[in-house]
């Protein structure tokens, strides 16, 4: 994501060495939460997979579900 945001590149790069087990892991610890917009404004709540899909673009959606590919997990 360009701009304000989070980095896509931080999150792709500390989940890639994970295996399938502890992507699982990830996402279940994450649960299900609510997060806010920039600056206050927006945001929403779920789990990490519609995180991913307000924070990321349709490349980095992408990449990152062939990373959790791995993990049996679909979004």
């Amino acid at each position: 994501m360009a701009g304000a945001g989070s980095n896509f590149y931080e999150c792709y790069n500390s989940l890639s060495p994970l295996n399938g087990k502890a992507l699982q892991l990830v996402a279940q610890k994450f649960g299900e939460r609510t997060w806010t917009g920039v600056l206050g404004i927006g945001g929403g709540r779920g789990d990490l997979f519609e995180w991913f899909r307000t924070e990321f673009d349709s490349s980095e959606m992408a990449a990152m579900r062939a990373l959790w590919a791995k993990s049996g997990l679909t979004f």
